[in-house]
């Protein structure tokens, strides 16, 4: 992926988030980019989000991965 495909894939994640349309669904991503994607997309839309793992220790590794973006 090159840089602007990835800033346009991005703005358009957080407009769609920012529109509060219901789901969205992200695939492809492995180790913390998950947890950098969602502490970004919070950020932009300052609101909760509701994040699901597989497993509680993927939620609690997720959580410490979060915080620390």
């Amino acid at each position: 992926m090159t840089q602007n495909q990835e800033k346009t894939s991005l703005a358009l994640l957080f407009a769609e988030a920012a529109a509060q349309t219901g789901t969205i669904e992200c695939s492809g991503l492995s180790g913390s980019a998950k947890a950098w994607l969602v502490a970004r997309l919070h950020a932009q839309v300052r609101r909760p989000l509701c994040v699901v793992a597989a497993t509680l220790k993927e939620a609690e590794r997720m959580a410490g991965e979060v915080d620390f973006f």
